[in-house]
């Protein structure tokens, strides 16, 4: 199933690496279904589905804190960090942020320039692209594009 806008997903560019959204799909609802799920338990199939994205990218499960706060993921590539994500529970609604803390948002978005935010479901990309071509001094190789963007996938 392919989400809203990206047409059907398949082999990636470098490598022909397999975006696996057919697996994650799979295991969210599997986990959602037992009954005694929490927002920590959606992370394995993330960190999965993050990772399928591209080999070359360092996925980092709950990286060590920092000036803004401890966001679930960090992805880094040759040691720069260059996007990080924030995992929120199934029901949380990421538009309204009912369910969530709103001064935590507000806090991430200042401190990390490429920033994902999603209840396993829901993902809002908040992306500033200047950020990426120059991380430390090192020109980023994972070129996002865009300013803030929102996909949702369907699980049935």
């Amino acid at each position: 199933m392919a989400l809203p806008g990206q047409g059907r997903f398949g082999m990636r560019g470098r490598g022909e690496t397999p975006l696996d959204i057919a697996a994650y799909l799979d295991e969210v609802p599997a986990t959602f279904a037992n009954g005694h799920a929490t927002e920590h338990s959606y992370r394995p199939a993330l960190e999965k589905l993050f990772q399928s994205i591209d080999p070359e990218l360092e996925v980092i499960n709950e990286p060590k804190r920092s000036e803004g706060g401890m966001p679930e993921f960090l992805f880094q590539r040759d040691g720069v960090p260059i996007v990080w994500a924030e995992a929120k529970d199934i029901d949380k609604d990421l538009i309204t942020l009912k369910g969530c803390s709103v001064e935590q948002r507000k806090r991430y978005e200042k401190a990390y320039p490429n920033l994902i935010y999603t209840n396993g479901v829901d993902f809002k990309f908040i992306l500033i692209v200047a950020s990426l071509a120059n991380t430390r001094g090192q020109k980023a190789k994972w070129p996002l594009v865009g300013t803030s963007h929102e996909h949702r996938a369907e699980i049935r």
